[in-house]
This record gives C-alpha cells, sequence and structure tokens, in this order.
C-alpha cells in the first residue's frame, strides 16, 4: 500500500494567520492541528499543543502562525510505501506526515494509524 492510499485533506493556514484564527479553524473543522502554508508551499504545522505552549502560557495572543508552527516539515511522497512512512512517523515521534509532490506542493497528510 502506498501513501496515496490514506491520504487526507488537511486545513491550511498561511505564516500570517493570529493565533486566534487559528484556534478558531480547528474548532470549526474539529482538528487538533493545522499546515501552514507559505506561498502555497507547506513549511510546518501547528497543533493544539504549539497554541497552548508557544502562545497562551506564555500570555502572548498577538502571535502568528510563523511564530507557534514546528517545523521542518517531515514530508513523504504519494509514491512512499506506508510502511516506510509510518516507520519515520516512529523515528520522529510524530502522528502526521505531510505528502508533498515533485514540486513540493501539498497534496494531504498522513496519520499515524
Amino acid at each position: 500500500m502506498k501513501v496515496r492510499d490514506l491520504i487526507e485533506k488537511p486545513v491550511t493556514v498561511t505564516t500570517e494567520a493570529s493565533v486566534q484564527e487559528c484556534a478558531k479553524l480547528m474548532k470549526k473543522n474539529k482538528t487538533d492541528f493545522l499546515i501552514v502554508l507559505e506561498n502555497n508551499k507547506a513549511v510546518g504545522i501547528i497543533t493544539t499543543t504549539d497554541i497552548v505552549y508557544r502562545s497562551v502560557s506564555l500570555g502572548n495572543l498577538n502571535l502568528k502562525a510563523r511564530d507557534i508552527m514546528s517545523c521542518p516539515l517531515i514530508v513523504v511522497f504519494p509514491d512512499t510505501d506506508i510502511d516506510e512512512a509510518m516507520e519515520a512517523m516512529k523515528n520522529h515521534k510524530i502522528k502526521r506526515l505531510v505528502v508533498i509532490d515533485e514540486k513540493g506542493e501539498l497534496k494531504g497528510i498522513v496519520k499515524y494509524i
């Protein structure tokens, strides 16, 4: 099985989105993460943990997505074997991998199963 068989469409924001916008998008879309885009390229990921630890706990809600996102992203291609993708998640201790094409454009995400 290949990654392309399990790709899901993520909710995205730009690097300029405010922390409040990010939190509202997560709530509206019932998700615990967002993919951050810059010039239509995936450059980071924001989780609810990022919002709490990197913004709320510091009392700074004026931050932007670029300030709290985790990067660099660990990425795979649609043709990547799913076992290889799961091994990458295990090795990097992450729950999601961003899927990009050869041009670096976002195709989706694949979650740890």
